[in-house]
């Protein structure tokens, strides 16, 4: 990630990082939202509260009024959302993928997490929300790409603490997107992706982040 003042602006995208690989993707956020559905559950909370408190306030205040603010508010959270994920997408790092095991579904991503010192290679293993690769179930060996943000760090200046990544599945069914975004991986990242899972041996399905040398 490299520092950079003119990234596209969201909301909740670091306006002053740039991913080095960049995504590029023309997201779908109704797709996203069915492999992680959780900001939608939130939203669809936020919206009950809403009902209560119109129910209370338009003791008040009209029913046209309330409706008026209850719809500006509804409407702004979905465009917050929506900006969010066609920004993660596009913008969000590149990372390489691969299956390391079936029961349980373990995949290890591979990055980077320096910024503005030495190189900090790190594994971190998820457990992907798709199970499937080209309309197949996944095999131990097969490779995807993912988009990632990163989490700053409270203990180091040069690194990052985290990095969240979600494959490009999630954000498109676009053939031609996904198979792009795996071919503009380098081969030096999938080799570095082959040796940190190596280093990293057994713990290649443990979730979480694993630095290796």
């Amino acid at each position: 990630m490299d520092s950079q003042h003119d990234l596209h602006r969201s909301p909740l995208i670091n306006h002053n990082t740039v991913a080095s690989s960049p995504g590029r993707l023309r997201s779908n956020p109704l797709r996203f939202a069915r492999y992680y559905p959780v900001p939608v559950i939130r939203f669809l909370l936020f919206v009950c509260a809403q009902v209560t408190l119109l129910c209370y306030i338009s003791q008040t205040v009209s029913v046209p009024t309330s409706i008026v603010i209850a719809t500006g508010l509804d409407l702004y959270v979905i465009w917050l959302y929506w900006k969010h994920v066609r920004a993660m997408g596009f913008h969000g790092d590149l990372c390489a993928c691969k299956v390391t095991s079936i029961d349980p579904l373990r995949v290890a991503v591979h990055t980077d997490i320096g910024h503005s010192g030495p190189i900090y290679n790190v594994i971190k293993v998820i457990q992907p929300p798709i199970r499937s690769l080209n309309g197949r179930p996944f095999q131990v060996g097969d490779t995807f790409a993912s988009v990632a943000l990163y989490k700053a760090s409270a203990e180091h200046d040069d690194r990052w603490a985290d990095f969240t990544p979600r494959p490009v599945q999630c954000f498109t069914s676009d053939s031609q997107q996904i198979a792009d975004a795996v071919e503009r991986i380098p081969q030096q990242i999938w080799d570095e992706l082959d040796r940190g899972i190596h280093q990293i041996r057994d713990r290649a399905v443990k979730t979480g982040l694993h630095p290796f040398s």
